[in-house]
């Protein structure tokens, strides 16, 4: 009787070990996944006054008898108050888990980054303009994902190599300008998975992405804030 009685308790104690050692393996199975997400960014530019005011430069100068219709270079923005703040952009990936601590990931992250508006004098009299800048950025990555647990939550890293798209735009007096730049950027972070089903994860994250080259200066932190991922 005490032996019956002793079999199950221990049965009852780990029967739900076993069960979620079970699920831990389920959750944490390869196979492929695909998700898409919303993001935030903050920018870490370096030179932006001095990309506009190249951009504007290829006008010629105001003359001193200017209409105020005229369109021509401003003066550099010099100290002129620049207002950047947070934006948002999507966010999409796609990837296999080769292992149950290891996935390889695509991702392609679209954010328009960044513009500000400043109000700017034409050279030469002093009229007041409106100057408006537009930074658009895509960013296709190759990600490593390691995770570091494999439970209903998984916290992973992300290091990942591709090649950022940028667009910049320059709007002054009825002017409007674009540059396209592209070169190769990285991105470094990290987040969480929570799996709600064995297929549908939801997911939080955070990156900074790294540029180089003709790109170099247009770094920026991404923050996804909620992800959704099926697993197949």
């Amino acid at each position: 009787m005490v032996r019956t009685l002793a079999l199950s308790l221990a049965i009852a104690l780990l029967a739900p070990a076993v069960g979620s050692a079970e699920q831990d393996e389920a959750l944490a199975r390869t196979g492929p996944y695909v998700g898409v997400g919303g993001v935030l960014g903050v920018d870490a530019f370096d030179n932006v006054k001095d990309d506009v005011n190249r951009n504007l430069a290829r006008r010629p100068n105001c003359p001193d008898n200017i209409k105020a219709t005229t369109r021509c270079v401003h003066r550099p923005l010099g100290s002129a108050p620049v207002d950047l703040g947070a934006t948002g952009g999507l966010d999409g990936w796609i990837g296999y888990r080769v292992h149950p601590y290891l996935a390889l990931e695509a991702q392609a992250e679209w954010m328009s980054l960044l513009g500000f508006k400043s109000n700017t004098q034409i050279a030469g009299n002093g009229l007041s303009r409106n100057l408006q800048v537009d930074i658009d950025t895509l960013v296709v990555t190759a990600n490593l994902k390691p995770y570091f647990l494999t439970g209903r939550i998984q916290p992973f890293a992300l290091i990942g190599a591709g090649i950022m798209l940028e667009e910049f735009g320059v709007e002054y007096d009825g002017f409007n300008d674009d540059e396209h730049h592209k070169d190769f950027a990285m991105r470094f972070g990290g987040g969480a998975d929570y799996y709600a089903t064995e297929n549908i994860v939801l997911s939080i994250k955070g990156s900074y992405v790294l540029g180089f080259g003709t790109v170099a200066d247009r770094d920026y932190v991404s923050a996804g804030m909620l992800g959704l991922s099926y697993r197949f």
